[in-house]
């Protein structure tokens, strides 16, 4: 009888003493989301969702890195960004690693055996490339001098500018600014975009008004005609826009506004190219050799070439050459300098060689001039 009360109390006071509330806190305590949120996985790289960014103070931001992501952005590439900033590649893998810690993204991603950015890295790359530029001109305006100024300029101009101008202004500048470095290209139909990723710092040669975010600056006009070879039917009697639609016809592709603008005439006038080509050499050469037409920009070389330029009847199509910049470079000194300089030899150049068809424009005038066309 003694041994059931004692038994009883004996089991249920254990499960009285398991009660302590102060020891179940913890797992309440443990909630703080903004600690947890930008958590990212083992190999950190995925972005989190439903960040939150309440602000961060700008002492607790490395901007150190700054030019390592724009290195990483510009070139997409570790091994090429430590090369353009002359410090080692394991120095830029722990720039990336910090930088996709904090960005809580991983910036460079592999796809198809190549190297892309991130959707995110894709969107900041215009800011990253404007607050680059303009922290950097803070500090160049005050000490810019062309012969002691170090600063590397991606230009990307059209076959003329490359072929014929760009040799001798290269020379020139190697006198002027000796530290300024270059890399220069042909002008693609991707223009538009490289400028505005930062991947091109100038573009001469574009034709049209560019879009918003970018400026630019006429450097001449004229007048589209007809290249076509000495041999051709047309060549040496007056024709009109019908009979241009009986031979075919080759587009040559500027990769830029000028090629649209071509575009546009030929379904105005309602022809569809049979070809169409990047080279200019090579689209000369087809055109020399065979019964095709090229609406293009009148150059005097075509008629050391075989060929002829003919003004196109019964209508005016005006094609403008421009240098074009992003907005951010506008106020850089050094970047001023060098687009000042540029203009001025394009136009002496242009003076010296007279071409058919083209119509110099001076910076202080707007477009009023009569245009040549070549007869």
């Amino acid at each position: 009888m003694s041994s059931k009360p004692f038994m009883r109390s004996a089991f249920k006071e254990p499960s009285a003493h398991r009660e302590p509330s102060a020891y179940r806190e913890p797992s309440a305590y443990r909630e703080p989301s903004a600690y947890r949120e930008p958590s990212i996985d083992k190999v950190g790289l995925t972005r989190p969702r439903n960040l939150q960014p309440d602000g961060i103070s700008l002492s607790r931001l490395n901007l150190n890195l700054l030019p390592s992501l724009k290195a990483l952005l510009d070139t997409r590439s570790v091994t090429d960004a430590a090369k353009l900033l002359c410090v080692t590649q394991p120095t830029m893998s722990r720039n990336l690693a910090q930088l996709r810690e904090s960005l809580c993204d991983p910036i460079l991603v592999r796809s198809c055996n190549r190297t892309e950015l991130s959707d995110l890295a894709r969107d900041i790359h215009p800011q990253v490339n404007r607050l680059v530029v303009e922290a950097a001109t803070i500090f160049e305006n005050a000490s810019f001098d062309p012969q002691t100024t170090s600063r590397h300029f991606r230009i990307a101009g059209s076959y003329a500018i490359v072929e014929k101008v760009m040799p001798q202004v290269l020379c020139d500048l190697r006198q002027q600014a000796p530290n300024l470095t270059f890399d220069i290209e042909l002008l693609s139909e991707h223009v538009i975009e490289k400028l505005h990723r930062g991947e091109i710092d100038l573009a001469i040669g574009y034709s049209g008004l560019p879009p918003a975010g970018l400026r630019s600056q006429e450097v001449m006009r004229c007048r589209l005609a007809c290249m076509m070879s000495v041999d051709h039917p047309l060549a040496k009697r007056i024709f009109t826009i019908e009979e241009l639609k009986d031979y075919p016809h080759l587009m040559q592709k500027a990769g830029c506004g000028m090629s649209a603008q071509v575009k546009a005439f030929y379904e105005r006038i309602g022809i569809v190219p049979r070809m169409s080509i990047s080279s200019l050499a090579a689209a000369k050469t087809i055109v020399a050799g065979s019964d095709y037409i090229c609406f293009h920009a009148p150059i005097r070389e075509a008629i050391e070439e075989g060929l002829v330029i003919r003004q196109i009847p019964d209508d005016i199509v005006e094609v403008d050459h421009r240098i074009v910049w992003p907005e951010y470079w506008n106020a850089n000194r050094s970047h001023r300098w060098l687009r000042d300089y540029l203009f001025q030899s394009v136009c002496r150049t242009l003076e010296d060689n007279t071409e058919v068809g083209h119509v110099v424009v001076s910076r202080q005038t707007r477009i009023d001039k009569t245009v040549k066309y070549c007869k």
